[in-house]
């Protein structure tokens, strides 16, 4: 039997420093993400028209929780299909209304999203990871939080890049202000300090060379490209890469970590399967816990 695939992603609530008058009392972003899904597995589902020129509704329904942290959703949107039936012996046709879906499975506790892979329902993952953080922000609307979501990538991916690149024009790291790795890479302390001096939400690194001579020392460099990979962001490498110059990009779909579970992942929600799913998640997690030199 075929598998599904589900792809990584972390998300991040970074909180803003200014106070609303119509901000909520509860500051804790866990807490924030908890709630959501304990109205979820109350309600069975919560939708939102998501605001764009068609305005389309996207449903998140509650299936199973496996703990207190990981639960199994479905993430669905509204589409009109045209139905062809017969009518009075002849072939009419008629709107209708379907809800394609993925499943979706979350971890509260380490802020990673599986989408699955599901192009009859949405073309790109980004697409799906995309729709689902427009459906967050319309949940945290009255909190001082910004919502954002990242893939989780391979982090030799970028190194392979560079070894083999010829020459190196530009790269630029973009990365989300911390409130996860709780201080395990330098980079984040870094992070940390900027957060306190401007409030940023998001910081740019660009560093470039026109004539395609940049350097670039993996001491320096490797703690933010770990902190990437982990989901903390987005880089962009403008290098000569396999005989010509190249764009290269962290978000490719084959540099993003993918987790595979059985198509009836329904039949399978026993204490087994949820010691298997929280395994899987943990390996996707394990770039943190590398005791390297981060």
């Amino acid at each position: 039997m075929d598998n599904m695939k589900f792809f990584a992603f972390r998300y991040f609530l970074v909180p803003f420093k200014q106070k609303t008058l119509f901000s909520s009392e509860i500051e804790n972003k866990n807490d924030i993400m908890r709630n959501i899904f304990k109205e979820i597995e109350k309600t069975n589902k919560i939708t939102h028209k998501i605001p764009n020129k068609f305005n389309k509704k996207h449903t998140l329904y509650f299936t199973h929780k496996f703990s207190n942290d990981i639960y199994l959703c479905k993430f669905s949107h509204e589409k009109q299909i045209t139905k062809h039936e017969e009518i009075n012996d002849d072939i009419q046709s008629t709107k209708d209304i379907d809800l394609p879906f993925i499943y979706l499975i979350i971890d509260l506790q380490r802020q990673i999203i599986l989408f699955q892979k599901n192009t009859s329902t949405f073309r790109r993952i980004t697409t799906a990871a995309n729709k689902f953080k427009k459906w967050t922000e319309i949940e945290i609307k009255n909190f001082d939080f910004s919502f954002k979501i990242e893939e989780i990538t391979y982090e030799n991916t970028f190194w392979d890049y560079v070894d083999k690149s010829t020459e190196i024009y530009n790269l630029n790291l973009h990365l989300n202000s911390p409130n996860l790795f709780e201080g395990k890479l330098k980079a984040e302390d870094l992070l940390k300090k900027l957060k306190g001096f401007f409030n940023n939400t998001e910081t740019d690194i660009n560093l470039e060379n026109e004539e395609g001579k940049l350097t670039l020392k993996k001491d320096i460099l490797k703690s933010f490209i770990k902190y990437i990979a982990g989901g903390g962001g987005k880089w962009r490498l403008d290098s000569n890469y396999s005989g010509k110059r190249q764009k290269l990009k962290s978000q490719k779909n084959e540099n993003i970590k993918i987790i595979e579970f059985p198509k009836n992942i329904e039949e399978n929600l026993n204490t087994e399967y949820k010691i298997i799913i929280k395994n899987k998640i943990m390996e996707i997690d394990d770039i943190m816990n590398d005791k390297n030199d981060l």
